[in-house]
């Protein structure tokens, strides 16, 4: 057997935590023993302490301009980085140092793969993510009176200010929902705090206030130092009738599938990284319809899918109008998802290369 070790961040409930947990889970379900030493927090090991044991494998989940840690903690025959564009641009730097300490990339779509391709003449592989078991469906007392009584309640999570995760443009479109939405609707936006000053501005510019708009900013979920686990997400997740997620460029989209595997349905741009796994209708899946490659904030000359207004508030307008039937069918569908998009499912393929490198 290919003996592997793991390098990411190892706290909290961030994006790169979560990829960690979930690689460290199915390897060890398909029979690899870790023990303490076999993940490394990035940057946070000293110098005085004893090198971990070397592997003939070393796969860096972390950030990628930090992937340098496979050369200073051990000597590894393979070299695997994990790389996920946000557009079609990867910044110049980072990928230097990729290429530089990577024998093979890894992506989480085929989509990442296209964009990624440019940048490097290393093997790549598409490895995408998967789903924790502890989303799952929870009860959800009320929510279906409260539909009955004509109140929509919609999630959206956004851990970047940057445009790619849409949440202006939802903001847009729920603006022009206000006319036909129950008045007892609300937007419930989990944001960062940069973001929240950028929503603030914005209603300002627009002499509007949250409220009259019926939009609720969360602080971040669980702790503040941690984030929320996958449980107590799937409680929140729970708590509301979709989420929704218009993204403009995702490596894969972590969010609204895991709102699917606990029965709540979404509603979800389908491109970029997002095409991974709703590339074919979903039941309770609503698509929010897209355009031609425009200009985003994520790296100079990037581009990525325009989303408008206008078709998200349309998504989100079919999605109260039917959202019994959604509802239902994204329950049914959930233990499907949870199955197809277990990490130990997703990371098999990988996993079997691996092994026959030994």
């Amino acid at each position: 057997m290919t003996t592997v070790r793991l390098y990411g961040l190892t706290r909290g409930y961030g994006s790169y935590a979560q990829v960690l947990r979930g690689f460290w889970t199915a390897f060890v379900r398909h029979g690899y023993g870790f023990d303490r030493l076999a993940t490394v927090e990035i940057a946070e090991r000293s110098d005085e302490e004893p090198p971990p044991p070397t592997a003939d494998a070393g796969i860096f989940l972390g950030p990628p301009i930090a992937c340098s840690a496979l050369h200073q903690h051990a000597e590894h025959r393979i070299r695997c980085v994990m790389v996920a564009p946000n557009s079609d641009r990867l910044p110049e730097p980072t990928m230097k140092v990729v290429n530089q300490n990577a024998t093979h990339l890894l992506v989480p779509s085929e989509w990442a793969a296209t964009v990624t391709a440019r940048y490097t003449d290393k093997p790549i592989m598409v490895v995408p993510h998967g789903v924790h078991e502890d989303f799952q469906p929870l009860p959800a007392p009320g929510l279906e009176r409260m539909y009955e009584a004509g109140e929509l309640r919609l999630l959206h999570l956004s851990s970047s200010t940057r445009e790619r995760k849409g949440t202006l443009v939802l903001i847009k479109a729920w603006r022009q929902l206000r006319r036909t939405l129950p008045e007892e609707s609300r937007l419930w936006l989990v944001v960062a705090a940069e973001t929240r000053a950028e929503i603030l501005d914005w209603c300002t510019d627009e002499a509007l206030s949250l409220e009259h708009l019926g939009i609720l900013i969360m602080p971040r979920l669980g702790s503040e130092q941690e984030g929320a686990s996958p449980a107590e997400l799937a409680k929140v997740f729970a708590s509301v009738h979709a989420v929704c997620q218009p993204s403009r460029g995702e490596a894969f989209g972590m969010v609204p599938l895991e709102a699917l595997a606990c029965g709540v349905p979404i509603v979800a741009t389908r491109v970029t990284g997002h095409s991974q796994w709703f590339s074919e209708p979903i039941d309770g899946a609503v698509p929010i319809a897209t355009g031609e490659l425009d200009a985003i904030d994520d790296l100079a000359g990037a581009r990525a899918p325009r989303v408008h207004p206008y078709h998200v508030a349309e998504a989100i307008r079919w999605t109260y109008e039917h959202w019994l039937k959604l509802k239902a069918a994204a329950l049914v569908n959930a233990p499907d998802i949870r199955l197809a998009w277990s990490w130990e499912r997703q990371t098999t393929e990988f996993i079997r290369w691996l092994e026959a490198q030994a």
